[in-house]
């Protein structure tokens, strides 16, 4: 029996989208109280299906109000006056979430308290680097093209040199990563703290075309790596098991709030906290029930990520490869091995070529080497990163094994990038 908690999600989800598109939500609520008033009714007689539909009115109000909720911020008052043709230039104060060099790029920002708030996307002029947390008053062009919005930026001037907050952290991470890795350094960080890393066109097309593109981009993967070696290394010390599941809850929150809670690494987080929970409690916990209360959770803290591709391809990864790992349970070593990978790009393929125009069936064979590489390389760099504070002797010698690591998941990489037919490119 399906768990029921799988069908509420579902019910969710299809109202939040419903929310989310507002000439849906303006003819959605025709349908909203005969929904309530059929739910009473079934309340006794049937009340998953009760249940069901209130969550799906609940997805609709929740989605409206987080339309409501982005219409205040920068972002949306942008969008609907540049889009009225009211405005072409337009202007805030911000702090920067992540470092930017002399190239330029695209970064992450906060709007400072006191203007109209929000958070923002901007392309950085070249020849103005700037420290990651530090504050500056930027000015540019609203574009609003195919997503939530970039603010391509013309003018810009320091407010304030000091770096402060989540920015500074990763400002500092990224100072650590170019003194123990070198010209890898935007590679450790795309894999460790920084979404927009600044990497090679070459680097992303060859993770594209081998099937790991998904290695670049942080994800549940990565957040399951670090749970894993907290774990084990947790496990070593004089702990009882709550205060070890609490100090890796803390640990993992702390790790979250770095990325800034994206939606893929938000469920990672939440299916291994319901994990351990049930595991704490004696209770047996069903695979499908614990991935749909972490989209639920996921849905609830981001609503947006319901359109976020990275969302889509992390849940339905992670239930392909519950399910073959159930349904091949009995099966010889090497199918048990080789089944997630073929169910996972199987599923996720269709999202992928919609999405980003490639699919790469040699993925199947390539995950099987580069994730067991980056289950060893990934912790390596985070705990390297992390030394180089508390003990900076130590953290060369392991900042090279794992730099090791790195190289043989490049050389997968690169090999399976040049394999005849590996890769597809769809034409529209």
């Amino acid at each position: 029996m399906r768990p029921p908690i799988l069908f509420l999600t579902v019910a969710f989800a299809a109202g939040l989208y419903a929310g989310l598109d507002l000439f849906v939500a303006r003819a959605a609520w025709y349908v909203v109280l005969p929904v309530v008033g059929a739910a009473l009714l079934l309340a006794r007689p049937a009340p998953l299906g009760a249940a069901v539909g209130i969550m799906a009115v609940a997805g609709m109000l929740w989605g409206k109000a987080a339309v409501q909720e982005r219409e205040a911020t920068c972002a949306g008052a942008w969008g609907r006056e540049t889009g009225n043709g009211k405005r072409e230039t337009v202007a805030a104060a911000v702090r920067l979430l992540d470092p930017v060099s002399s190239p330029g790029g695209v970064v992450d920002a906060e709007v400072l308290p006191g203007t109209c708030g929000g958070a923002l996307r901007l392309r950085w002029p070249e020849d103005r680097p700037a420290r990651g947390g530090t504050n500056w008053a930027v000015a540019g062009r609203w574009s609003s093209e195919g997503g939530p919005g970039l603010l391509v930026v013309r003018r810009v001037r320091a407010l304030d040199p000091v770096p402060r907050g989540r920015g500074a952290l990763r400002d500092a991470l990224a100072a650590r990563s170019t003194e123990l890795f070198g010209a890898r350094a935007a590679i450790v960080n795309a894999l460790v703290f920084a979404p927009n890393a600044r990497l090679d066109s070459d680097i992303r097309e060859r993770y594209v075309r081998s099937g790991l593109a998904h290695l670049l981009s942080i994800s549940g993967l990565h957040v399951g790596f670090i749970a894993a070696w907290l774990a084990l290394i947790l496990r070593k010390l004089p702990l009882a098991a709550r205060a070890r599941f609490a100090a890796t809850a803390v640990l993992l929150l702390g790790y979250l709030w770095l990325l800034g809670f994206p939606a893929p690494a938000v469920r990672a987080g939440a299916m291994l906290t319901l994990a351990e929970v049930g595991r704490l409690r004696e209770r047996v916990v069903a695979p499908r029930g614990v991935v749909a209360l972490a989209a639920l959770g996921v849905l609830l803290q981001d609503p947006w990520a319901l359109e976020s591709v990275g969302a889509w391809l992390s849940v339905a990864g992670v239930g392909a490869v519950i399910w073959a790992g159930r349904a091949f349970a009995r099966a010889p070593r090497l199918a048990r091995l080789a089944a997630p990978a073929l169910a996972a790009t199987l599923v996720t393929a269709p999202i992928s070529a919609l999405a980003f125009g490639t699919v790469a069936p040699i993925g199947v064979l390539a995950n099987l080497i580069a994730i067991p590489l980056a289950r060893v390389a990934v912790p390596g760099l985070v705990l390297a990163l992390a030394l180089s504070w508390l003990a900076s002797g130590l953290a060369h010698p392991i900042a090279a094994g794992a730099g090791l690591g790195l190289a043989l998941l490049d050389l997968v990489a690169q090999g399976a990038a040049l394999v005849p037919g590996g890769h597809v490119v769809m034409v529209a």
